[in-house]
């Protein structure tokens, strides 16, 4: 695990995830960076499995979703007070197969996240009482199936009106090259 802050610009912090994955992964790490003066999160996944897995990453979000064309972009729009803010969400993996796809957030019947020990609509932690209603929330996620290696960058950086075509402000680089950033462009 590591850890650095870098004031204005931003910080890092690293966690080896390779608890997490046992004797399938040779390595997992998870890292998240605030860069650009802290405009810009990167949530970054790098693993390496021993054979073929599968992965699914899920992000959970009650804000109405748009997803780009090539499903590499996903646009989170939600209101705060009368405000429209849009998160732009960007997929970056050198794996092209993978993109954004949205499902509900509640456990259905066909739910893959579903197993034997779970019930629809129960929470076995609240001692099998109903759980929240999820209806308003959905499920942004990436599935990764039959890798070897998951190497995933989710940016998301709040645009302005019209500015879906801005220029995203991270470049995938490893972990172990992180360095937070001051943006001058303010």
């Amino acid at each position: 695990s590591d850890f650095k802050s870098c004031g204005d610009a931003g910080m890092y912090a690293i966690l080896d995830n390779k608890g997490a994955y046992g004797d399938l992964a040779n390595y997992a790490r998870r890292g998240i960076l605030l860069t650009n003066s802290r405009q810009t999160t990167v949530i970054q996944d790098e693993i390496s499995f021993k054979n073929f897995e599968s992965v699914v990453w899920i992000g959970h979000t009650a804000a109405e979703i748009t997803l780009s064309a090539d499903s590499k972009t996903a646009y989170l729009t939600t209101y705060i007070g009368s405000r429209e803010r849009t998160l732009r969400v960007a997929l970056l993996s050198d794996n092209r197969n993978l993109c954004f796809s949205v499902i509900p957030a509640g456990l259905e019947e066909k739910d893959f996240l579903l197993s034997h020990t779970n019930r629809p609509g129960y929470s076995e932690a609240n001692g099998g009482l109903p759980e929240h209603d999820r209806s308003q929330f959905k499920r942004l996620i990436i599935r990764a199936n039959t890798v070897k290696e998951f190497n995933v960058s989710v940016v998301l950086e709040m645009i302005g009106r019209n500015q879906e075509d801005a220029p995203l402000r991270y470049e995938r680089v490893p972990m172990s090259e992180w360095n937070p950033i001051i943006d001058d462009t303010n």
